[in-house]
């Protein structure tokens, strides 16, 4: 299943993300822009302010000294005909590029005809000069005549690489690939993705548009597996197809020319060689090092260069005076260019057009401000009177504060707000005005560090503020973060960004399992978290006895434990009341903390606890207590010790966090093949031998019966190993699902209590 999601919003180009590489600090990186909020998080000097600048570079055209951009995209409707008045500007400017490129291979390929004819012929009925002339007229249509130019997006790729077949005619070995990798070219023609490098500048932005091919095609995926792999596990094989690789009598495990067709493909598919200026260790990155995701296309054929903005970017770097500039010209643009209608009168009267704009772009940049400051002010671009303009006096934005006792609202100009508010009221309106004016291209915010100089109360809301701007306008967003706040997957796609031994900077899906992260000091300190920041991100705490219990159940309920459920061994069922007086624990998360047992009487249990739970929801606190006393009376130390925990939490006021879960199994061991503890054995049969080995006494200790009965040796290596194939019965499966359900509600705030408070 594709992990792409669909950007929403007016434009029709869909933006997947940017892969940045050179020589380090950048090396090789792929930035997701396909979901809401992006969110890059490591240590300091790690690189994300590195991979942000290049990003935005990237998608402005702006090639990098040190570094290339790639640009992924997909263009919907591939075959739909091109007009050139079509509702969408970018797509018929691509149409436009890649006709007057084909122009150009038009003239290559007679040129070439003519050369072979001249050099390789003698002029006459002969059968090699004939086949010449029906390959020659065997394309003519396609790319030659102008009488049959291609009329689709589709066409224009299928016609740009007829003419690279041409042209590359002369290469024995690749004169049939057309004919043999007919189905690849056909998905690749047909899907519309493209790749666009940056080849400009920043006042005269470029991209070279290279046709791509995409896994989320099956033909494609098929023959890029088969490109990319070489034969790791015979040394000697593996050196031989990378000499032939290097010296060119191989073009690749399929026969497919990646590298004539481009120098980019190449090196990302054959793994051959370094990408960035520069084809050496010592000026390109070595490709091989970094995985390629599904939704980064691979470019396969040139078809255009184009300078037309593929997106409206707003940064950081916009300052209140640059958000004036570019509101002032972007009323200039809905006007016509008429921003007046008459002077006739001595007066000014703006452009009809233009009071309806100024309304919108006042709602949207004062609706986004507030998404961050609920309090914040109203944001008002002023036009002033026109008649000043001339004198200096131009229009800008301002900050409306309601007055108490007057219908006058306070203005102050956005220099005099606070830092944060100043910076994120230039940043709301920069995004007002790209939302108002984007018709056909998606609107991109890349911003360094959003929480700088938030308190802790907006900076903990931002991820909410920002993806909820996100969700209503259409925005794609990606921020270079240290803030905790970010690290929640539920509303977050999370990379986490580090700098490797070579001083190039790697990037990976933030998808560990937090359980790990909290044991691990140096991820800790990789991430700059402290414990209790990790802890806060916990959702759902799963609570199981021991070390078995954790190895088993974390292996059969994987995937009903999302990034940031963990499960957690205390050592046993008597040292669990600790948990319900840890500040840690009920301090510093909202989680849900699920207790998994087993050897204990569900049916017997099951009802305490609920009596428990309904005088809990009356208010009765110590009614609730009352109702945990026949726990002290069952049979087992287990129950007593559950009623301890239990009080506790009920007294502790956290009662409401905790959900019971009791297993049916005497011990977890039993969720596992009975026939891996002792050879052709079943749980059944081993059971009923375990209690009948008691002589109508408690059983107990499963597994020290095993071990005496049978010689089974326990190690957590080998119930790892055993569970890691075992799959989870209908009873574990019930539980997985409810704890997913426990780990996706987030927080959980305490009831309120619907009866009177006991004194």
């Amino acid at each position: 299943m594709s992990d792409l999601a669909p950007t929403t919003g007016a434009a029709s180009v869909r933006l997947l993300g940017v892969t940045v590489c050179g020589p380090a600090p950048i090396g090789r990186v792929h930035v997701p822009l396909f979901e809401p909020l992006l969110a890059l998080y490591g240590r300091n000097g790690a690189g994300k302010t590195r991979i942000l600048t290049a990003t935005i570079s990237a998608l402005r055209g702006e090639q990098q000294a040190d570094s290339w951009g790639l640009v992924h995209v997909h263009v919907p409707d591939a075959e739909a005909e091109f007009t050139g008045r079509g509702p969408d500007p970018w797509r018929d400017n691509l149409a436009r590029a890649m006709r007057q490129h084909l122009n150009r291979l038009r003239g290559d390929v007679v040129a070439h005809f003519a050369r072979r004819r001249d050099e390789e012929f003698e002029v006459g009925p002969s059968d090699d000069y004939a086949e010449v002339l029906d390959d020659f007229r065997s394309f003519t249509q396609a790319v030659v005549d102008e009488a049959h130019s291609p009329t689709s997006l589709r066409e224009l790729v299928g016609a740009h690489l007829a003419a690279q077949q041409m042209l590359m005619s002369e290469y024995e070995h690749i004169n049939d690939f057309m004919r043999f990798h007919k189905a690849v070219i056909g998905e690749i023609t047909r899907g519309g993705h493209y790749v666009l490098r940056a080849i400009g500048t920043r006042e005269e932005p470029r991209w070279s548009v290279y046709a791509a091919a995409s896994e989320e095609d099956a033909a494609c995926a098929a023959l890029l597996e088969q490109d990319r792999a070489l034969p790791l596990d015979d040394v000697e094989a593996g050196d031989r197809l990378r000499a032939a690789l290097d010296d060119g009598t191989v073009l690749s495990n399929s026969g497919f020319p990646w590298r004539e067709l481009s120098d980019i493909s190449d090196a990302f598919i054959s793994g051959r060689g370094f990408v960035g200026p520069g084809t050496s260790p010592e000026l390109g990155t070595d490709v091989r090092t970094v995985p390629w995701p599904l939704w980064a296309t691979v470019p396969v054929v040139e078809v255009a260069t184009i300078s037309a903005p593929l997106v409206e970017l707003v940064t950081d770097e916009t300052s209140a005076a640059d958000v004036d500039r570019l509101t002032r010209e972007e009323v200039l643009r809905a006007a016509g260019g008429q921003m007046l209608a008459s002077f006739a009168d001595g007066g000014a009267r703006f452009h009809p057009k233009v009071d309806p704009l100024l309304a919108r772009l006042t709602e949207l940049a004062t609706k986004y401000l507030r998404a961050v400051f609920p309090d914040a002010p109203e944001l008002v671009f002023a036009p002033g009177d026109p008649n000043d303009w001339l004198a200096g006096a131009l229009p800008s934005w301002v900050a409306r504060f309601p007055q108490a006792g007057t219908a006058a609202p306070a203005t102050l100009p956005l220099a005099a707000l606070s830092t944060a508010q100043r910076r994120w009221a230039a940043l709301s309106a920069a995004l007002a005005v790209s939302v108002a004016g984007s018709e056909a291209l998606p609107v991109v915010f890349l911003c360094d560090e959003p929480e700088a100089g938030l308190h802790r109360r907006a900076e903990s809301a931002l991820p909410d503020a920002l993806v909820r701007i996100a969700a209503e306008s259409g925005l794609r967003m990606a921020v270079a973060t240290h803030s905790p706040a970010m690290l929640d997957p539920q509303r977050v796609a999370l990379m986490h960004v580090t700098r490797l031994a070579s001083g190039a900077a790697a990037a990976r899906g933030m998808d560990f399992a937090l359980r790990e992260e909290l044991e691990r000091d140096s991820m800790r300190e990789d991430l700059g978290l402290t414990p209790a920041d990790l802890l806060q991100m916990v959702r759902c705490f799963v609570i199981v006895e021991g070390k078995h219990d954790e190895v088993v159940l974390g292996s059969l309920l994987a995937p009903d434990l999302d990034s940031w459920s963990v499960i957690y061994p205390v050592g046993g069922a008597k040292q669990m009341q600790s948990l319900a007086t840890a500040g840690l624990i009920w301090d510093f998360t909202d989680a849900a903390i699920v207790l998994v047992l087993d050897n204990i009487a569900r049916a017997a249990i099951q009802p305490v606890w609920d009596k428990a739970q309904a005088a809990i929801g009356r208010g009765g606190t110590e009614s609730a207590i009352r109702a945990l006393v026949p726990l002290g009376k069952m049979p087992g130390a287990e129950a007593r010790w559950l009623q301890n925990l239990l009080t506790r939490a009920i007294r502790a006021r956290r009662a409401h966090r905790i959900k019971l879960e009791t297993l049916s199994a005497p011990d977890v061991i039993c969720y596992l093949p009975a026939d891996e503890f002792v050879p052709g054995a079943t749980w059944d049969d081993l059971l009923a031998e375990w209690r009948a080995a008691f002589e109508g006494r408690e059983a107990t200790n499963l597994k020290a019966f095993l071990t005496q009965r049978h010689g089974v040796q326990f190690t957590t290596n080998q119930i790892a190993r055993i569970a890691a194939s075992a799959k989870p019965d209908a009873e574990l499966q019930a539980l997985g699902a409810r704890i997913r359900e426990l780990g996706a509600h987030g927080s959980w705030p305490a009831p309120t209590a619907r009866g009177p408070q006991p004194r």
